[in-house]
C-alpha cells in the first residue's frame, strides 16, 4: 500500500471520528410512542387574500385586514390558516403554564404523529432544558403530502406548547426590570396597566409582560393611546435596550 494512499486512510478515519464528535448520540431514555394510525391529514385552508404593492414596487399579498403582508414569490406558499390544535394540547395551555411532566408528554404526542407519517426524527437530549430534538428534512415544496403532513403534526400536536415553553417558562433576562418599566410608562401615559404588581415568579413575570404587551396594542389599536407614546414604552423596556446594543454590536 502506497504513503499517498495511506495518507488518505488517515485522513478519511480522522473525519469520521470528527463527524462523529459533532453528531449527538439518540438518547436512549426517550419512551416510545406508538402511533394510532387513526390521524389524517386535512388539506390546507388558504384565506382569501387581498393583492397589493409595496413602496419599492413589489408585488405582495395581504390578509383581508390589511395587518399582514407577504412578498408574491412565484412557487410561494400562500397564506395559510395554521391546522387546529389537538384537544389534549388546548387543555394543557388553558390555565397558561406548563409543568415539564405536561411538557415532555406533548413532545411524545408530536412524535407519535410524526411516526405514524413515516417522518424521521431524532432525539438527542429529552431532560435538557428544552427538548433537543432534530427532524428529518422534507423538503421545501409545499404540495408534497410530507410537507403537509409534517406541517400538520407541528400545529396541531407541538408549535404552541413549544412557543410557550420558550417564551414563558424558560428563564430570561430583564423580565423583573421590563415589567416594571412598562407599569410606570403605561401609568403615566394614562393607561391602567391590568398588572398591578411585579409577580414573584419566572414565568409569571413572562405572563405580566406579555399582557402589558397585548394591553397596550390593543389600546392603539382603539385609539386610546398614540402609537408613537406606546412605541417609546416598549422601546424603553430593559430587554429592548439591550437587543438593539447587541444588534448595533453585530453590525458593527
Amino acid at each position: 500500500m502506497t504513503r499517498n494512499v495511506l495518507g488518505a486512510l488517515a485522513l478519511a478515519l480522522a473525519a469520521a471520528l470528527a463527524l462523529g464528535a459533532c453528531t449527538p448520540a439518540p438518547d436512549d431514555d426517550v419512551p416510545e410512542v406508538t402511533p394510532t394510525f387513526k390521524r389524517t391529514v386535512p388539506a390546507w385552508d388558504f384565506p382569501e387574500t387581498v393583492p397589493s404593492i409595496a413602496p419599492d414596487g413589489k408585488r405582495m399579498n395581504c390578509n383581508v385586514e390589511m395587518t399582514f403582508c407577504f412578498e408574491d414569490l412565484p412557487g410561494a406558499m400562500p397564506l395559510r390558516t395554521p391546522f387546529p390544535p389537538d384537544p389534549a394540547m388546548t387543555e394543557r395551555l388553558a390555565d397558561r403554564r406548563l409543568s415539564r411532566e405536561e411538557y415532555e408528554a406533548q413532545f411524545l404526542d408530536y412524535t407519535a404523529c410524526l411516526t405514524e407519517f413515516g417522518l424521521g426524527f431524532d432525539v438527542w437530549d429529552m431532560s435538557a432544558p428544552m427538548i433537543s430534538h432534530g427532524l428529518h428534512s422534507v423538503g421545501n415544496d409545499w404540495t408534497t403530502e410530507a410537507y403537509r403532513a409534517e406541517t400538520f403534526c407541528g400545529d396541531t400536536y407541538w408549535q404552541p406548547v413549544s412557543h410557550h415553553w420558550q417564551a414563558f417558562e424558560m428563564p430570561q433576562p430583564h423580565l423583573e426590570e421590563d415589567v416594571e418599566h412598562l407599569l410606570a410608562c403605561m401609568t403615566e401615559a394614562g393607561m391602567t396597566p391590568v398588572i398591578t404588581a411585579v409577580p414573584d415568579d419566572g414565568p409569571e413575570r413572562a405572563l405580566a409582560r406579555h399582557d402589558l404587551f397585548e394591553q397596550g396594542d390593543k389600546a392603539t389599536s382603539a385609539g386610546e393611546v398614540s402609537q408613537s407614546v406606546w412605541d417609546s414604552c416598549v422601546e424603553g423596556t430593559p430587554s429592548s435596550i439591550a437587543e438593539a446594543a447587541e444588534q448595533k454590536e453585530n453590525d458593527s
